[in-house]
């Protein structure tokens, strides 16, 4: 059975995938929801779309996917000790507050101004 690469590549490969490519998708993650959010901040349309000329990324889904992708960093790294599994936790517990709120907006008509409140 012939190997994509020789058994002196595997480890090498697998280190690769399994923990520079996570942190560099994070990483690009991150950044895209901080881009939208410094769009809604400062009114910038372009920043608004993660792609130009689509449609906008609401606020509170650029919030949640920018804590995601911190408990998704937080998950790949190997700094801050004890303190990553309870912070990555939180972060966790942070987006789906975000969402059951979103949620309720629709479901039961009500507005909490969520957008609003990132920006007050």
């Amino acid at each position: 059975m012939a190997y994509l690469f020789s058994s002196m590549d595997q480890p090498r490969f697998r280190a690769l995938i399994g923990f520079t490519l996570p942190r560099a998708l994070f990483g690009i993650s991150t950044v895209a929801a901080l881009l939208v959010l410094a769009g809604w901040h400062w009114d910038i349309s372009a920043f608004k779309s993660v792609l130009p000329g689509f449609i906008s990324m609401k606020a509170n889904t650029a919030l949640g996917l920018f804590l995601l992708s911190l408990a998704g960093l937080l998950s790949v790294s190997d700094g801050l000790g004890g303190l990553r599994l309870p912070l990555r936790n939180l972060l966790a517990l942070g987006v789906f507050l975000l969402g059951s709120a979103t949620l309720a907006e629709y479901l039961f008509a009500v507005d909490f101004k969520i957008d609003e409140l990132l920006f007050a």
